[in-house]
């Protein structure tokens, strides 16, 4: 996909900024007069389908991100009919996803994320993210605490983070916290109260279907322990989110077990009673269970086996959802082989996601995701969208 989004190269000046490595870089762009970029279209949500069943996320992790040519061919993604959520994935702190992928999801009627990770040696910032901008002095920048026993909370990052993806036409953000919090408990309950206040400053400024989903990474006390499910370690950052998606590493029976323990949770925290309109409710399709397509962890081992790992959670009678990692897989690891071109992706794509491409052929293990096809939202459901830029 042309990663700039646009037909003619003279007539399209990309953003400045593609990514952020750091939150100090975030703040002096936001100390700049940033114009709404409107080489993007507008996200018109599809029609909601049947609640019940689970939906597909796809994660879109490309040789660390930003490496497609812009005016040559490079991986496309084609199956938007199946999936509700793109996410732009890469290890920069703040992943900005380009204008070509936005495009290409709002016009299909599906929402795209952004990431804003924390990974080893990214402890300091994720305690600034909370306590906001520190300020400078003549000697130097005021040191933030490493050890705190109180933590102050501040708005700032949440209003610029949401002010971002207002201006670059994206619909929010998958937090990813893959390293330790110094701070332990203090710091897990500052890092709960201010993913509320990201999610209320997404929506406010993009709409209601703006999302902060929380990955399956740091637990109460502040270790780095993934879970592989929804639990009461990870619980209280799935309540403060929109959603939750899990790593890919889980046990075969963790899709039931993940949606027994949300059912037996009050209805006062998922926010399915009446009187308590203010929380954002959850259902059992907001938390995504992680399959990696490169099989790193995962139940059937990635690639074509893929469909082993979806068949247990079940979306369709389960009702839990896909979180589908690194689908380019079809084109990176196969890119560099003698005689690659793309028909031979074609082919290979076409066998991820459609299974064999004669219908008569037996279905064999490696058959894609053919199997499981039926099991996410109808996409003859009204779903299917034929925006255009107005």
């Amino acid at each position: 996909m042309p990663i700039l989004g646009a037909r003619d190269s003279k007539k399209f000046s990309p953003p400045k900024q593609s990514y952020f490595e750091s939150l100090e870089e975030l703040d002096e762009w936001a100390g700049t007069s940033s114009p709404v970029f409107d080489n993007t279209l507008q996200l018109y949500p599809r029609a909601n389908g049947n609640e019940q069943r689970g939906r597909l996320l796809v994660c879109h992790d490309y040789k660390g991100g930003y490496t497609e040519s812009p005016f040559s061919l490079s991986y496309t993604f084609n199956f938007w009919s199946s999936c509700e959520t793109f996410v732009y994935f890469s290890h920069h702190r703040v992943t900005i996803p380009p204008p070509g992928w936005i495009n290409a999801s709002h016009r299909q009627g599906v929402k795209i994320l952004g990431t804003l990770i924390f990974e080893g040696g990214g402890e300091q910032d994720s305690l600034r993210l909370l306590v906001g901008k520190l300020p400078k002095s003549r000697t130097g920048p005021v040191s933030q605490p490493t050890t705190p026993t109180s933590l102050p909370l501040s708005p700032h990052y949440a209003r610029i983070l949401a002010d971002l993806a207002k201006k670059r036409g994206f619909d929010g953000y998958l937090l990813n916290f893959e390293c330790p919090l110094v701070g332990g408990i203090e710091q897990t309950r500052a890092l709960a109260a201010w993913i509320t206040i990201l999610q209320a400053e997404l929506k406010y400024k993009i709409g209601d279907h703006a999302e902060a989903m929380w990955y399956d990474s740091v637990i109460i006390n502040g270790k780095l322990a993934w879970q592989d499910r929804l639990n009461s370690l990870n619980l209280p950052f799935f309540l403060s989110s929109s959603s939750l998606f899990s790593n890919y590493t889980w046990r075969n029976n963790y899709p039931s077990l993940t949606a027994q323990y949300f059912l037996s949770l009050d209805s006062t925290l998922t926010g399915d009673a009446h009187t308590y309109p203010h929380i954002h409710r959850k259902k059992l399709h907001d938390i995504y269970m992680g399959v990696d397509v490169w099989g790193r962890g995962s139940h059937g081992n990635g690639g074509f086996g893929s469909f082993k790992a979806i068949s247990h959670i079940a979306p369709s009678s389960l009702g839990l959802s896909v979180a589908l990692f690194g689908q380019a897989w079809t084109w990176e690891s196969e890119q560099d082989k003698p005689g690659w071109n793309w028909d031979s992706w074609w082919t290979y794509e076409r066998k991820l996601w459609a299974g064999k491409a004669d219908p008569a052929e037996e279905i064999t293990e490696d058959a894609g995701l053919s199997k499981v096809g039926k099991c996410f939202t109808d996409p003859k459901d009204g779903r299917i969208s034929t925006n255009r830029r107005p």
